[in-house]
């Protein structure tokens, strides 16, 4: 089976939501596909796919380097899940995933060793242990960014299709934290700390 006929399936066994939501996440225009042959070779061009890639976050670059070399641990399968929703992998019937051949080449075009060593190697390093220097902070600024921005853009499509019931003042309970936590691929505290983000992004206006 070709890898766009894959996609195609994988499109077709989506919901209207998660259509809505890959086409936001990948800012990608819809008027020219008349089926889900020609949506599923738009998201498989390098083109559209490297703009996904380049926006990955520290877990999922890991998640999806544990993947290409057959070492996927439980720890990745959140962010292989979120990357599955994104179709830069796919979910087989045995519930195993597979990397989309696109997103592999450009993963290995984007994501240099070196990077790799740098985010493995600080992924459970404390705050007070990160370098102050400028010169090595900023890389890791770039990466935070991209990981936010991500994350508020899905979390904004995920408020636009499914109501989040509050509880309190404004605040959001738990059920609501563990389902966005766990389709973003984050932990709980990182989903209430977006909710936080975006109730004061929606007070400044």
């Amino acid at each position: 089976m070709s890898e766009v006929l894959q996609v195609a399936k994988a499109l077709a066994q989506s919901s209207d939501s998660d259509l809505v939501r890959v086409v936001g996440i990948r800012l990608m225009p819809t008027s020219s596909f008349s089926d889900f042959f020609d949506f599923a070779s738009a998201l498989i061009k390098p083109q559209n796919i490297s703009g996904a890639v380049s926006a990955l976050t520290r877990k999922q670059i890991i998640a999806f380097s544990n993947l290409l070399s057959k070492s996927t641990t439980k720890a990745d399968l959140a962010s292989l899940n979120a990357m599955a929703n994104m179709f830069l992998v796919l979910r087989l019937e045995d519930g195993s995933y597979k990397p989309v051949e696109a997103a592999v080449t450009a993963f290995k075009q984007i994501v240099s060793a070196k990077l790799l060593a740098e985010l493995i190697e600080n992924k459970d390093r404390k705050a007070a242990d990160i370098p102050s220097s400028p010169r090595q902070a900023d890389p890791q600024s770039g990466i935070s960014a991209f990981e936010t921005v991500q994350a508020l853009t899905e979390l904004v499509i995920e408020l636009e299709q499914n109501y989040v019931r509050e509880v309190g003042r404004g605040q959001v309970g738990l059920p609501e934290l563990k389902r966005i936590s766990l389709h973003l691929g984050r932990d709980i505290e990182y989903v209430r700390l977006l909710f936080d983000l975006r109730a004061g992004l929606h007070c400044s206006y």
